[in-house]
């Protein structure tokens, strides 16, 4: 049986293994998939430990970085890397989180057409922020202004800048930092809503944060980060094994998950 992982720090709140499962269900195929959280100073240890006993292993906060120095290769296009397939003794490199995200706005029907505001600049900012460069404004609001100018300047981006919110008035919003997983509210006081529609949060768990629960108050498109973890699980077991499910499939396996976390 072939065995994969989750690798980060405090992810017990972790679903993958859930969603992983659920779609070697569905493809026919028999896995082992561990959730690992560690601390820091443990990271080294656990990644040999993964490169020995895994046949390949996802990557989470605050890890998408720090695994570069252990990679033989690493196909991430924003250097980022969430995915990494263990080959011959070898670490692999790749990011599914951006086509994972991608997907998971086709799913739910949104469409990108006006200023998007990212919050935070850690690994899944910098992806996010390099697929809406593509088609959109993008502006990303942190606290550490270089952080956020290390993405532009590093992924070259075109139509990304950072703001501090005045007179920004986003159509859609995008939370990509911690806040929303113990029930703090990740939107800045002076962020302006006036025109905000989509408010689309890439936590998962808890599957309503104060974000979105505003976002339904005021009657917008409240997205949670479970379709853009299904999509990107889907997107690492075609690295993996080669998987691929139909959309009826797809539909069966993501009614199943939400199911089994309710």
């Amino acid at each position: 049986m072939k065995k994969y992982a989750l690798i980060g720090e405090n992810i017990t709140y972790s679903f993958s293994h859930i969603v992983h499962q659920e779609i070697a269900r569905l493809a026919d195929i028999k896995l082992r998939y561990d959730i690992l959280s560690v601390a820091p100073k443990a990271f080294v240890g656990a990644v040999n430990r993964l490169k020995q006993g895994y046949d390949g292993f996802n990557i989470t906060k605050p890890y998408k970085l720090d695994i570069l120095p252990f990679l033989s290769q690493n196909h991430s296009k924003t250097q980022a890397v969430n995915t990494v397939k263990v080959l011959g003794g070898e670490l692999i490199g790749y990011n599914t989180d951006g086509l994972g995200f991608m997907r998971s706005l086709e799913y739910n029907n949104i469409d990108i057409d006006g200023d998007c505001l990212i919050l935070g600049a850690g690994g899944a900012a910098r992806t996010l922020a390099y697929e809406l460069d593509k088609v959109c404004n993008v502006f990303i609001y942190n606290r550490t202004k270089q952080k956020v100018f290390d993405i532009i300047n590093d992924l070259k981006l075109k139509n990304t800048c950072w703001t501090d919110l005045k007179s920004l008035k986003p159509k859609v919003i995008i939370n990509c930092t911690t806040l929303g997983l113990n029930d703090e509210m990740c939107l800045p006081d002076e962020a302006n809503l006036q025109n905000t529609q989509v408010f689309y949060d890439t936590i998962y768990n808890p599957p309503l944060t104060p974000m979105l629960k505003l976002a339904q108050k005021l009657g917008k498109t409240a997205v949670n980060g479970m379709g853009m973890l299904f999509f990107q699980a889907l997107e690492a077991q075609k690295i993996w094994n080669n998987i691929n499910l139909n959309q009826e499939q797809i539909s069966e396996a993501l009614e199943n998950i939400c199911d089994k976390v309710k």
